[in-house]
């Protein structure tokens, strides 16, 4: 134990004694050399800086970036925009969403289109058991638009003990128009099954009130007459 002690001891002095005395080369061991001054060599591991720089790197500062004032407005628009068409598509219930089923305009498809003058004859004037509403239009005309949401109102009213009719103007249906006297557009007819054309009329929206009360005139099977007339057919009924 003694032995080993001082063999010890020995080395420990031998070493010491040598990294005290400078080396005869120029260079010096690389554990005397500072660490910021060492040569980066392909076998040596690189600084730790190097990783502190890949985190600023151009690709991720742009992604950590803040948004600028336009990007997020255009931003909530875009997300406002997706959930406007979420709640037309989709209807919450209890336990998530269901999709919607678009209502159908039921009085378009109680209207018929006619664009020959063999079909106004079947679907009009042959017609036996209903009364009949025709109306002309142009698909250009402003009046015509501006009156055809009390046309279909009208529609949904009657329907289906009433048959309702279109004729659009165009250049294949502009004979019948000419060939029915039709003045101008919007313009309407009302057939009745056991006398034909008992009405005909403009119906632009300030005097389509009148139409209106003469369909439902003819639908309840009422005539208005005049006072004065009333007295006349009764007078002559009683000569």
């Amino acid at each position: 134990m003694v032995l080993s002690t001082q063999s010890s001891l020995s080395m420990a002095a031998l070493t010491l004694a040598l990294i005290a005395t400078p080396h005869e080369s120029a260079s010096f061991s690389i554990s005397r050399v500072p660490l910021q001054a060492r040569p980066i060599t392909s076998g040596l591991l690189r600084p730790a800086t190097s990783s502190r720089r890949l985190i600023s790197s151009p690709i991720l500062s742009a992604v950590n970036s803040p948004m600028r004032p336009m990007e997020e407005e255009r931003e909530k628009n875009s997300k406002k925009k997706e959930e406007a068409v979420d709640q037309k598509e989709w209807k919450q219930v209890v336990g998530g969403f269901v999709p919607k089923i678009l209502k159908r305009d039921k009085s378009s498809s109680r209207v018929q289109m006619v664009d020959t003058i063999q079909d106004y004859k079947r679907e009009v004037v042959d017609e036996e058991d209903q009364i009949v509403v025709v109306r002309f239009f142009a698909p250009w005309c402003k009046s015509c638009k501006a009156a055809k949401p009390h046309f279909m109102k009208m529609v949904s009213q009657h329907s289906p003990s009433v048959k309702f009719v279109e004729v659009p103007l165009t250049k294949e249906t502009a004979y019948i128009h000419e060939g029915l006297g039709v003045p101008s557009v919007p313009f309407g007819h009302i057939y009745h099954p056991e006398a034909g054309l008992v009405e005909e009329m403009k119906i632009n929206k300030k005097v389509f009130k009148e139409f209106r009360e003469a369909v439902d005139s003819y639908v309840r099977g009422s005539c208005d007459i005049s006072e004065e007339d009333d007295e006349s057919v009764s007078n002559e009924d009683f000569q």
